[in-house]
């Protein structure tokens, strides 16, 4: 039986340019992207399921993408805490991280 992923909420802020780096960091460390989130001013949180766990991956998401000014919400799962530490730490080293309000750790509960 294969071990349970365990998940990470990972809230990112950057430029449209920096998505395929964010998104390659996490998939490079062993990450997947398994949705996306938006916790839009008007309508609310909006979801997307992404299941984003490789390179090939990242580059049909990006041929689909259509920027916004709303920020991200990434769900990332790994097969341990280990990993998800990891990926935290090179996002980080690379700015992409942001500050995840009570509110938006409430929603994603939900």
């Amino acid at each position: 039986e294969e071990p349970a992923d365990t998940m990470r909420l990972f809230k990112v802020f950057h430029d449209a340019a920096a998505t395929e780096e964010e998104l390659t960091t996490i998939v490079d460390l062993g990450g997947c992207v398994v949705d996306v989130m938006v916790n839009h001013r008007v309508y609310g949180k909006v979801s997307a399921p992404l299941q984003i766990k490789n390179r090939r991956d990242v580059q049909a998401f990006l041929k689909n993408l259509e920027s916004g000014k709303s920020t991200p919400l990434l769900n990332v799962s790994a097969e341990s805490e280990e990993i998800l530490d990891e990926i935290e730490d090179a996002l980080r080293r690379k700015h992409f991280l942001t500050e995840v309000f009570p509110y938006e750790q409430e929603e994603i509960r939900k």
